[in-house]
């Protein structure tokens, strides 16, 4: 049943392939569907990744001073969890 699923698109995947395929040029049929891979997957992607550096480092400036007591503390539960692994 998963490998059936695998076959069948999405419906917008679906609606690309069949515009591509009613396409008289493989060149215009191409660029539909680098189109539709541009912006289904590599837009989203980047703008996700620049936001993320932005939270990333606004949150950086705002926990600078508790830097040291969160890595103590990550340390202390590192241990004290791996520890864990061992005891049970």
């Amino acid at each position: 049943m998963g490998f059936g699923m695998a076959l069948n698109p999405c419906a917008p995947l679906g609606k690309v392939m069949l515009a591509a395929s009613a396409t008289t040029s493989a060149v215009a049929g191409f660029s539909l569907g680098l189109g539709f891979g541009l912006g289904a997957i590599l837009v989203p992607a980047i703008v996700f990744g620049i936001g993320m550096a932005y939270v990333g480092g606004q949150l950086r400036a705002q926990m600078a001073e508790w830097r040291t007591t969160l890595e103590r503390t990550s340390a202390v539960l590192l241990i004290f969890m791996g520890s864990g692994v061992f005891i049970f």
